[in-house]
């Protein structure tokens, strides 16, 4: 369980810096649209990531309150806004042939295109992970036995939906290739396709609601992390632990969380293979605390200590093999999250995510051996069933 609590918190934590990084890097694009002769830079990218760190900062550490009204505004406008998105690129923007986009397919950096395909599964992972973040907020959820599985099935099932319709419009309106793989962001890219003020209005529409979802991602790593360490799974745990009042937020686990996304943008300044690095570590971290899950749900199945009647929500017979499925792809994930992108490895191009995940597992165990094992108290024996 110990072992389980690092690999999501490490995990959680580079959720929280790759999303904050990503959204703060469509603000100085956003600005070049506006004023085509600007080229952003690096160290601007950067900047903007700084000056939305702050923002969520003071929205995290202050109450709950604000963040609700946040994520349910930005609900109700992603609800809605990919209707214009989904139209402009199908309705405005020039098209390739259908069938040409669809079954035409060219590996890069693979000879082979089934292991290309496979390895490029690692874009879309990232795209549609961190699902469960409803689950490291349930202590703050009504009824949450019953709320956030459903809450973290149907936000998953419609925004890959979505994501699948509006994906597939924006590879139809894409008319060059290595021009939009060579642009700043390629959704951009293909946005400007339909005319240069639909894309400056959708992409000022999509920078609010990735800025609306790190600043809840960092809410639920923050959690996560004050969870943890309320058990004894990490150093400092009483203080990282520490609420004040039972409606604020743990606001020093809040705190780090917004440090850890400082100092990791600050590597970006150095070398963007360290932060991806670390991003691509965040990933196999992640599948792994879910395929661990997924294996110990399965073992008590099978043992018949499963006790499906407290469950408020449950699949039935279905969850076990769910789980199964789950397990089996979490594992065939895992592998291919660890291939470099390119078969010609260089510094460059090594996937050093691998090496992040072994560290931060050789330095678990010493917290355990040293430590952990003294402070650290097992939730799962005071959970029932």
């Amino acid at each position: 369980m110990l072992l389980s609590g690092w690999w999501s918190t490490i995990a959680w934590q580079s959720t929280a810096a790759g999303a904050t990084f990503l959204a703060g890097s469509f603000i100085p694009s956003l600005a070049a649209l506006f004023h085509p002769d600007y080229v952003p830079q690096p160290w601007q990218n950067n900047l903007c990531v700084f000056a939305l760190i702050l923002l969520i900062l003071a929205i995290n550490a202050t109450s709950t309150k604000p963040l609700i009204y946040i994520q349910m505004i930005a609900m109700v406008v992603l609800f809605i806004g990919w209707l214009p998105v989904a139209g402009c690129l199908g309705g405005l923007a020039p098209h390739a042939s259908f069938r040409e986009t669809v079954t035409s397919f060219t590996s890069v950096g693979w000879g082979n295109l089934g292991v290309a395909v496979l390895v490029g599964q690692i874009s879309n992972v990232y795209a549609l992970t961190s699902f469960d973040a409803a689950a490291h907020m349930a202590e703050e959820v009504q009824n949450a036995g019953r709320a956030v599985p459903q809450a973290i099935l149907w936000s998953y099932a419609g925004n890959a939906s979505v994501a699948f319709i509006v994906i597939t419009l924006a590879m139809w309106s894409i008319p060059d290739v290595g021009a939009a793989l060579d642009s700043s962001f390629p959704f951009i890219y293909a946005l400007q396709q339909a005319g240069p003020r639909w894309a400056q209005a959708l992409t000022a529409v999509i920078t609010l609601i990735a800025c609306a979802g790190c600043t809840g991602c960092n809410a639920a790593a923050s959690r996560e992390m004050a969870a943890f360490a309320r058990d004894g799974g990490l150093p400092a745990s009483k203080w990282l632990a520490k609420v004040d009042k039972p409606t604020h937020p743990p606001r020093n686990s809040v705190y780090v969380t917004c440090f850890i996304t400082f100092a990791l943008t600050c590597i970006n300044f150095g070398s963007t293979i360290a932060f991806n690095a670390i991003i691509s570590g965040q990933l196999i971290a992640l599948n792994a605390s879910y395929a661990l899950t997924h294996a110990c749900a399965l073992w008590a199945r099978w043992g018949g200590r499963y006790r499906q009647d407290v469950a408020r929500w449950h699949l039935g017979k279905m969850g076990a093999y769910m789980n199964a499925i789950a397990l089996v792809y979490d594992l065939f994930l895992i592998v291919f999250l660890a291939f470099p992108p390119l078969a010609d490895v260089d510094a460059k191009s090594f996937n050093w995510g691998p090496v992040i995940f072994i560290g931060t597992n050789f330095i678990a165990l010493i917290f355990y051996f040293t430590i952990g094992r003294r402070q650290y108290r097992d939730p799962s024996k005071d959970v029932v069933g």
